[in-house]
Order: C-alpha cells, then structure tokens, then sequence
C-alpha cells in the first residue's frame, strides 16, 4: 500500500510524499498553467508561517525549510532535505502508541511499512509540503 498522499482537484493535482524523518519530503504538482515559475522569496516567507518555535507548544525540532523546485516533464516538484532527523529520539516510545497521535492508526494501516518514529506520514512536519503547493498557487 503506497504511503503517499495524492489530492485530486478540478485544476491541480497533488502527490505529497515523505515522512517526518525521512530524507527528503515535497510534492509534485500537475496541473498549473504553462510558464508558471515559483518565487523561491514569496515560497520562503509562506514557509517561515509554520516553523516551529513560535510558542510554548510548538515542537523543539528545527528545520531551515529551504525549498529546492524541479521542473518534470508534467509537474513542478517542490522538495525540502530534512536535516534534524532523529529517530532514535523515539527509541524508548516506539512500541507504546502516544495518546492523541496517528501512531496507532498508522500501524494498523500501513503495518511495518508505517515508520514509528516522529508520526511518520502523520507528522505535523508533513505540513510543509502543503504550505510549498499553498505558496505556488497563492503566488500566481
């Protein structure tokens, strides 16, 4: 069963893929009109409106979120390299589901393939590459 999230709209679509510690997380988007070029300073300052830190509740964990564009043959992929990865943070958890998260959920859907640590696929960290298809369609 594929892990990646695919949303079909009436003009775009969109295929997110990664998980919270895996190497590289993004989207690929097909749809958008001929010639449309992301502005890497609008994607950045989109971006900067979800980065942790910003309150007491927030995750400790920091990403820089530079967004790297790729144009393919049918889409434009937005990426981010993960730096801050840190599985073995979750070591001591990664039997024992946390209250009020998908870890759970995830284990009985996608079996072993589901990763167990920092929410995987359910990560609030998976937010980033709606914010980077939020920031194209935004800009144009």
């Amino acid at each position: 069963m594929s892990m990646d999230s695919t949303y079909e709209g009436k003009t775009l679509s969109l295929k997110i893929y990664g998980q919270s510690h895996s190497e590289t997380i993004g989207v690929y988007i097909k749809g958008l009109p001929e010639g449309v070029v992301p502005s890497e300073e609008f994607t950045a300052s989109f971006m900067a409106r979800r980065a942790p830190g910003k309150n007491a509740w927030s995750t400790p964990r920091k990403e820089a979120d530079e967004v790297h564009f790729e144009k393919t043959d049918d889409a434009l992929h937005g990426y981010i390299i993960n730096t801050n990865t840190k599985p073995k943070d979750y070591a001591s958890i990664m039997n024992c589901p946390r209250p009020s998260h998908a870890d759970y959920t995830a284990g009985i859907i996608y079996g072993d393939e589901a990763a167990r640590s920092g929410g995987g696929i359910f990560s609030g960290r998976m937010t980033a590459p709606l914010c980077i298809a939020g920031s194209i369609a935004l800009c144009q």
